[in-house]
């Protein structure tokens, strides 16, 4: 078939998304051509290709056509959650349904979001599609199992950002439970088949085949590799000095760029280029500042404001190296190397996104930092996969959650050792049991059984605090715990939440 040839073939299989997700655009990006096929056969796939190239809709949209045709009297559709979309951050759910909510509304396709910060997810109601992060995900399994009894895709965004964390293995348990519960209801009848697909997207993700397995069983892997050029710019800086930057940005205009995103390796030196910046830059007072410990509904507003700037500058850390819609970006800027390749690649892919052109500055403060930057820029191999130990912290976690989610109030051997199999060892399972029984966190039922014990039990009771130190629904190892807001003193408007270990 000719290229033409197979894109209306395509075409006629969307016939349902095609006006919703594609029309505008006239026509399919190339990840969208190998990536919808296998989807729409049922097939789960993972996804890497470059940033800006419409993996969102690849994914989303022939997983409506097969898992949501539309509505008729002849084929009604009862009202239940059919697509679970699991991204890393909570703003990422909230950029993720501003883009989705018009075509899904135009479909029919009921959407909700559901987070620690908003949730317009109703158990009485429950959506066709819900957009999550894991430990939501987790809470919604402790609290309504049976929700997920017709789930039939989840889409895992950002995968990279997952695997090889606490939260990787986090995000395998949850899997693992979703498959158990589809497993369960297809026994009794309460779903015609046990059947979950998986779609898994990622720009950066080292040995895909691995950790998709990991996660999902056998895939089928798209990769789709960049066709931008990368023009980048090695530049010295001073550690306490930041002239050698207002020098590059006062070239912009000669140069006719705009706005720039600059990536920082830490929240004090976010703040810190940000004031040295302020009143000394062609920006004026464009200058905006993005990290994770800006409350929720500013940083929303930051994203706004400076996506819909004509000219303007914004110093974050890694929280803008993700796909929120922060408008178009004439240069990319980064102050020191980032920690890892992929790292690497989210940062510039942020920059010229409908561009041939990808221009990153890329400012070093030693030749060690020096030689990274060009390690980065010239490495074109395949990224290895990290090990696959699965973490004891999360099984701990897990096992606080599973109790919650049980009807009884109580988990069996059998059942634990089917959860994690794959991740643990039975031998290990048995002595994580045992220390939370010597810890007073569980204590021993029937034969082969566990309850919680007193310290669990005040664990949950503390969960509707607000000054709850621990979420059941957090991953254990390497949490901080609820964090302290900080208020505007004048306008009492919260305007950063900070760790509770810095102000201790």
């Amino acid at each position: 078939m000719t290229d033409l040839a197979v894109r209306r073939a395509l075409k006629d299989r969307l016939l349902r998304t095609w006006p919703a997700f594609f029309e505008r655009h006239g026509n399919f990006t190339a990840a969208q051509l190998a990536a919808i096929p296998p989807v729409l056969d049922g097939k789960n796939v993972v996804v890497c290709t470059p940033t800006a190239s419409g993996k969102t809709a690849a994914a989303i949209a022939p997983l409506i056509e097969r898992h949501l045709p539309p509505v008729t009297a002849r084929h009604p559709r009862r009202q239940t959650l059919a697509i679970v979309y699991l991204v890393p951050t909570r703003a990422l759910v909230n950029d993720l349904a501003a883009r989705l909510a018009p075509p899904l509304a135009s479909l029919g396709v009921s959407l909700a979001v559901k987070t620690g910060d908003l949730s317009t997810f109703r158990a009485a109601r429950p959506p066709d599609v819900l957009i999550t992060t894991p430990e939501s995900l987790d809470s919604l399994l402790a609290a309504h199992p049976k929700l997920l009894v017709n789930v039939r895709a989840i889409v895992v965004d950002e995968m990279h950002l997952f695997d090889g964390t606490p939260r990787g293995d986090h995000v395998r348990m949850l899997l693992s439970r979703v498959r158990r519960i589809r497993a369960y209801a297809a026994g009794t009848g309460d779903a015609p088949d046990s059947r979950v697909q998986y779609v898994a997207l990622s720009a950066t993700l080292p040995g895909s085949e691995t950790v998709s397995a990991r996660a999902f069983g056998d895939v089928q892997t798209i990769r789709v590799p960049s066709q931008r050029v990368l023009e980048e710019e090695l530049l010295p800086i001073e550690r306490q000095d930041c002239q050698a930057l207002l020098d590059y940005l006062a070239t912009f205009r000669a140069r006719g760029w705009r706005k720039a995103l600059v990536f920082c390796n830490s929240r004090s030196e976010v703040e810190a280029y940000a004031a040295s910046v302020r009143g000394a830059s062609p920006f004026g007072g464009m200058v905006y500042v993005h990290y994770s410990n800006i409350e929720a509904r500013r940083r929303r507003d930051i994203e706004s404001e400076f996506a819909s700037s004509d000219a303007a500058i914004c110093f974050t850390s890694s929280t803008l190296e993700l796909g929120i819609d922060i408008g178009s970006i004439d240069v990319v800027i980064l102050l020191g190397p980032p920690g890892s390749f992929g790292s690497f690649l989210q940062r510039i892919g942020r920059g010229n996104r409908r561009g041939d052109v990808v221009r990153v500055g890329c400012f070093y403060r030693s030749t060690f930092e020096r030689l990274v930057f060009e390690a980065l820029a010239g490495y074109n191999g395949e990224l290895v996969a990290g090990p696959a130990a699965f973490r004891p912290g999360v099984a701990i976690q897990q096992i606080f959650s599973l109790i919650k989610q049980s009807p009884t109030a109580a988990l069996r051997l059998a059942e634990l050792e089917q959860l994690f199999d794959g991740m643990l060892r039975p031998e290990d399972l048995l002595a994580i049991l045992g220390e939370l029984v010597d810890q007073d966190y569980l204590r021993p039922g029937r034969p082969g059984e566990w309850r919680a014990g007193d310290r669990l039990n005040q664990l949950f009771d503390e969960q509707a605090r607000p000054d709850c130190k621990q979420s059941i629904y957090s991953n254990v190892e390497g949490s901080a715990g609820r964090t302290i807001d900080i208020r505007d003193r004048y306008t009492q408007q919260v305007v950063a939440r900070v760790d509770r270990q810095w102000l201790d």
